[in-house]
């Protein structure tokens, strides 16, 4: 949690930067729109204007929104195999800072940008649709759009998190984080090492009762088998704020670790799926 703590406020600057970039433009272009045409004319097929709208709008910012998201889940995936391999005891070394693996974190941020970005298209259909339903004006559809953008920095349900960019940053670094951390539980347990993990959660009153806090209750359990929920570690939800222990099963299996060669430097780059 301390060291996901920063880099989570990163993230959220960052997706927070990318939604209001996207207000900027939004409220720009529906401005113009309705300067150049009259009231009807600009409610006729307005819910296949804005998606086209949108598409251009998000391809704007994506990739610069990618470069910001890639430097911090390399830095969450770096922390993670560090203090696996201290969990273990074990010296391996290892690299994020390959071209493969830059390739591939590229292309998986703009994935997870295009999932984002079609959230937000989704929200703003729904507007635009309702307020054709209701008779709303264009001015006010417009207007409607334009907040709701702006809303994506005003609480969201889950208490824990501020607005929606906070969700963004907690499942974005925290599934980098998680994923990496699994990826030195495998590579130890490929050598025959037999590994278990605990599910953790952060242990207050917002933890999830139907999902996190079952798995917590499960305690250690091997690594292969999936928890109650059906996860093999987490995040089993966006707002999910929990991590996952590992540790050598047996004393003789530690020591096995603890005898076995350092392996040559390991150059790992698809650890997100």
């Amino acid at each position: 949690e301390l060291f996901l703590a920063p880099l989570r406020s990163r993230m959220a600057r960052v997706a927070g930067v990318h939604f209001d970039n996207q207000r900027i433009v939004l409220e720009r272009k529906l401005r113009e729109r309705g300067a150049h045409l009259n009231e009807s004319v600009c409610r006729e097929g307005l819910g296949d204007a804005v998606a086209g709208l949108m598409i251009t709008i998000f391809d704007e910012f994506a990739v610069d929104t990618a470069d910001a998201m890639r430097e911090i889940l390399m830095e969450a995936m770096e922390g993670a195999i560090k203090h696996r391999l201290l969990d273990f005891g074990y010296a391996m070394s290892f690299s994020l800072r390959n071209p493969a693996a830059q390739r591939y974190l590229k292309t998986y941020c703009l994935n997870e940008i295009k999932k984002i970005d079609a959230t937000s298209l989704k929200v703003m259909k729904g507007i635009v649709y309702q307020g054709l339903f209701e008779g709303a004006s264009y001015t006010e559809i417009a207007a409607r759009m334009v907040a709701r953008y702006a809303a994506f920095g005003t609480p969201v349900p889950q208490h824990h998190l501020r607005n929606r960019a906070d969700l963004v940053a907690t499942y974005e670094t925290g599934q980098a984080y998680e994923a990496a951390g699994r990826e030195v539980a495998d590579t130890i347990a490929k050598k025959g090492i037999p590994i278990e993990k605990k599910w953790l959660s952060v242990g207050d009153e917002r933890v999830c009762s139907e999902i996190c806090a079952k798995n917590e209750k499960q305690g250690w359990i091997p690594l292969a088998q999936p928890f109650q929920s059906g996860h093999q570690q987490p995040l089993s939800h966006p707002a999910d704020r929990c991590c996952c222990l590992y540790r050598v099963a047996t004393k003789r299996a530690r020591a096995m670790l603890a005898r076995s060669p350092n392996p040559a430097p390991v150059e790992f780059y698809a650890i997100i799926k």
